[in-house]
């Protein structure tokens, strides 16, 4: 697996949340060479990011704690659960590559 599109993986469970935190360490650990181990889902959504060619929005933390992604087309930045709800093609398309 290419570690530059697991990154992305991390990234889009930032914004969808759908790996575990068992998951998101198994992301972590192949990352440093420690594992090569994965599951169905980080899978899917790897093979989500590969086919797409899926780009992260910019992401940061505010002084809230809360997580924004930053939407070019309307120069906002957005809770990510607002995000979510603004870009539903994200997770429509993932439910069609795999039946969750």
């Amino acid at each position: 697996m290419n570690k530059e599109l697991l990154m992305k993986v991390l990234q889009l469970d930032s914004i969808i949340e759908k790996l575990t935190w068992q998951e998101r360490m198994m992301i972590h650990f192949f990352l440093q060479g420690k594992s090569e181990i994965t599951t169905r889902t980080i899978d899917v959504l790897y093979a989500w990011v590969k086919s797409l060619n899926w780009e992260p929005p910019l992401m940061k933390i505010g002084q809230d704690r809360l997580k924004y992604c930053y939407d070019p087309n309307l120069e906002l930045w957005f809770p990510v659960e607002e995000y979510r709800d603004i870009t539903p093609d994200i997770i429509d398309s993932i439910k069609k590559l795999e039946q969750w």
